[in-house]
């Protein structure tokens, strides 16, 4: 299976325990992905850690019944990174790491990368999902960096 990776990184004023709290809390998935979307949890092992599962159903305008994703959390280290790892979806492959880089007390670097493959037979359709996924990680990102550091974002979070 040939497998694709787009990367994006953003550094945020915050430090590394209020930006790993933020992307724990799996509410948050919806402040940071395009309006037209909306992930609902169906099912989460709580608390987050290697070997965690879940269940999001994915809508467009909260209206129209997209997909199902399930996923694992198959690496997670706190204050540092964790990865899920589609184990059946949209994708034939899809992990996607979020990682937590400290720059000094109160700057932290956050670093995506998602490695996936839509469809191995049809290459050009993955390299046209690598860009939309590019754009949207960039975006998620930026809109995060906007949310923490305009809203007070406190590192006391639940952990979704």
């Amino acid at each position: 299976m040939h497998k694709l990776t787009v990367h994006s990184q953003i550094e945020v004023n915050k430090p590394v325990e209020e930006a790993f709290a933020f992307h724990a809390n799996l509410t948050n998935l919806n402040k940071v992905i395009p309006n037209f979307l909306e992930v609902k949890i169906d099912r989460i092992d709580l608390p987050l850690r290697t070997g965690s599962k879940g269940k999001f159903s994915v809508w467009l305008f909260n209206l129209i019944f997209l997909f199902k994703w399930d996923f694992k959390i198959t690496g997670y280290e706190e204050l540092n990174y964790f990865t899920d790892e589609a184990q059946s979806g949209l994708f034939q492959y899809f992990a996607h790491t979020h990682q937590f880089i400290p720059i000094n007390s109160s700057q932290t670097l956050l670093k995506d990368e998602i490695q996936f493959c839509f469809n191995q037979n049809l290459i050009i359709l993955n390299k046209i999902m690598a860009f939309f996924i590019q754009i949207a990680l960039k975006v998620k990102l930026h809109t995060t960096k906007n949310i923490m550091e305009k809203s007070g974002v406190s590192s006391n979070l639940p952990l979704a």
